[in-house]
């Protein structure tokens, strides 16, 4: 499988809200700006990146044909650090995003970056339990 236009649609999907942040002007620094919805969606944000790199890690030890297809870890069956090391970093990425998009004024598209990250973690873990519902018990 071609990785190159899933990766390109991935940047342009991360990238866009910075564009669109271009044209509007900064927002008055007397208006005070409440960042608890977006470092709510920060908790769970990292709640689900935790469920899902642990969950995949049960997986990954009760089967041995099992493989992680996410392209970001770069090997079929990662280990828990490089998990963890690539969660962080996306959970890091999206949290800036969000809040250099809020402080900018953009208080809808601020809360996107996060839910991506959510959803995708929502996904693995969806599909790890599906998998583990399909394997015969030990």
């Amino acid at each position: 499988m071609n990785r190159r236009p899933v990766l390109l649609c991935l940047a342009l999907l991360l990238i866009s809200p910075l564009l669109l942040a271009r044209d509007k002007k900064p927002p008055d620094p007397a208006v005070k700006t409440s960042y608890k919805d977006i470092r709510t969606l920060a908790v769970i944000a990292v709640a689900t990146s935790i469920a899902d790199v642990e969950i995949t890690q049960a997986v990954q030890r009760r089967s041995p044909e099992w493989r992680e297809y996410n392209p970001m870890y770069g090997v079929a069956r990662p280990g828990r650090v490089r998990m963890y090391a690539v969660e962080i970093g996306t959970n890091v990425g999206a949290y800036y995003l969000a809040h250099y998009l809020k402080r900018r004024g953009h208080n809808k598209l601020a809360k996107i970056p996060q839910l991506i990250e959510i959803g995708g973690n929502t996904w693995g873990i969806q599909q790890n339990l599906r998998y583990m519902a399909r394997m015969p018990s030990e």
